[in-house]
């Protein structure tokens, strides 16, 4: 029995491995589910009935981005913050191909980014943070896959290659 697994996602993207794609839909293929101040819900409405997809966007104000950090703010610095995050909720179809789904898998993934309102904090930077948030799960060269290191973080190995020595524990 081949088994394979359906995202039930409308962006055309590679599925053995995974580069970062921007969000590019199929045109008219999401719309807006809830649109309200500070946060918005696209829902995929071309994909499967038993698959839904959502990508949300929320951003919200941090009273004060220092505490807990361990940094000391200068003076005349604010502590306020922003706080943005994005996320993506799928269910994905396990089935035999051409067949009937056998089971589903709910699956879920977010970030979010935690920043001072300063004019120091730009986007251009919190893109930079935002990479290497993704990158760190690829870490032995520039050649690798997301999912070479992912795998081994799914199987519960925390520690992946050593960044500096390029060797695993």
């Amino acid at each position: 029995m081949s088994l394979g697994v359906a995202t039930g996602t409308s962006i055309d993207q590679p599925v053995s491995e995974t580069y970062l794609l921007p969000f590019r839909p199929a045109p008219d293929s999401f719309l807006y589910e809830s649109d309200e101040p500070g946060e918005s819900v696209l829902k995929n409405i071309v994909g499967p009935v038993d698959q839904p997809e959502r990508i949300r966007y929320a951003v919200s104000n941090v009273a004060d981005v220092f505490k807990g950090t361990g940094v000391t703010l200068a003076e005349g610095q604010t502590p306020a913050g922003i706080s943005v995050l994005t996320q993506v909720t799928q269910v994905w179809a396990v089935m035999e191909l051409g067949g009937p789904v056998l089971r589903y898998l709910p699956v879920s993934a977010h970030f979010v980014l935690k920043l001072p309102v300063d004019p120091f904090a730009t986007a251009g930077n919190a893109a930079s943070l935002l990479a290497q948030l993704v990158g760190a799960v690829a870490r032995d060269d520039t050649t690798s896959y997301i999912s070479d290191d992912l795998g081994a973080l799914l199987h519960g190995v925390t520690r992946l290659r050593d960044p500096i020595a390029g060797q695993g524990s």
